[in-house]
């Protein structure tokens, strides 16, 4: 009897604890979707993990139908389920697991939020008879660049090969003489027929392209065995546009004068350079107008061979240059410029070893 009573007392105790092991588990079903057609998501990275250590991190991959299974769980709270899949925006989502039964979540994939550069490169040919070796400047470069003055001259001293080391607006293109140089404007050679230089200045406000060649030129250019300029100007458009500019420099703020120290041996000298353009329209896409006008007055110190003393030297320049565009046809187009700087120098000749006797400040004889 007492046997018989013990065993009874065991299975009972078994039954008890198979009881309490089945309610104390339970299992996840996660099915996996297309939140768009609502179809299953296969080869899905389902993985499961807990906050709380109750479990470690599994792996699962969806079936067919979607589904990764998760059977046997303790019961309890911090599990965390996240999806993975290519193309699809990665979802991770907490859940619990309760008594005895298989909990299904669903979870719904959207389409990933990528961002795209796609860059288009064109090939280009390379032609071999052409060896030109050129430097291209813009309107918007020349504008913010930090030059001394307003001439292209200065532009064009930045090319590869081009030097101007007198400063004189003549460069020197890879030993080159500065008569060699040549430079046209719209189509027109700005190079003076008698001395080889220079024409006209040229507003910097006018340009739109200034090319640079310094080596390979071909047969369109010619009278130069140095290095070519090209400058193409602006010719107006269908929008008004005005420009002003202006730059001032005077004895006041260079040397003793911005100390506020005097010295009466130094005579003042100064520069004003006020320039103004304006284009627009005539006959809207027919006719069109620029008006670029520029002037120059400058007193410029000039230190003299005899005792250390001080003269100036005298500019005035009056630049205009003035174009009408006429849309003739589709493909042709007919420019009428008028272009003229005549300019004033005084003192003329006054040099660092000229010797001048200096009579009185700001003459000499």
């Amino acid at each position: 009897m007492k046997l018989r009573a013990l065993f009874a007392t065991l299975a009972v105790a078994a039954l008890t604890v198979t009881v309490a092991s089945a309610q104390s588990t339970g299992g996840l079903k996660i099915r996996v979707i297309d939140n768009a057609d609502k179809s299953p998501v296969i080869g899905a990275a389902v993985t499961l993990s807990n906050t709380n250590k109750y479990v470690a991190t599994t792996s699962v991959i969806t079936k067919p139908d979607g589904t990764a299974i998760f059977p046997v769980l303790r019961v309890g709270g911090g599990y965390v389920i996240q999806v993975i899949m290519d193309g699809y925006a990665g979802v991770r989502q907490e859940v619990d697991v309760t008594n005895g039964n298989l909990k299904e979540f669903v979870i719904a994939l959207v389409p990933e939020h990528v961002e795209k550069v796609t860059v288009i490169g064109e090939k280009q040919q390379v032609d071999l008879d052409q060896n030109e070796q050129s430097t291209k400047f813009s309107s918007d470069f020349i504008a913010d660049l930090p030059v001394a003055g307003r001439f292209y001259q200065n532009v064009i001293a930045l090319a590869p090969g081009v030097q101007d080391p007198d400063g004189d607006g003549n460069p020197n293109v890879n030993g080159a003489r500065d008569r060699d140089f040549k430079t046209s404007v719209g189509g027109v050679s700005n190079v003076d027929p008698l001395t080889g230089q220079f024409l006209n200045q040229i507003n910097t406000d006018s340009i739109e392209d200034l090319t640079v060649v310094t080596a390979g030129a071909g047969a369109e250019y010619g009278r130069a065995q140095g290095g070519f300029t090209q400058i193409i100007q602006k010719q107006g458009s269908n929008d008004f546009e005005g420009v002003f500019g202006m730059i001032y420099s005077s004895s006041k703020l260079d040397g003793n004068g911005s100390t506020g120290i005097a010295n009466s041996l130094i005579p003042d000298f100064y520069r004003y350079q006020p320039s103004l353009q304006v284009s627009g329209p005539i006959v809207r896409d027919k006719l069109w107008y620029r008006l670029s006008e520029e002037l120059i007055k400058r007193e410029d110190p000039v230190v003299l061979a005899t005792g250390g003393n001080i003269a100036t030297t005298g500019t005035t320049l009056v630049s205009t240059d003035n174009q009408l565009t006429w849309q003739v046809s589709n493909r042709n187009k007919l420019a009428f410029n008028f272009r003229t700087d005549p300019k004033t120098q005084t003192h003329v000749g006054i040099g660092a070893l000229v010797f001048v006797r200096v009579r009185h400040l700001g003459g000499a004889a």
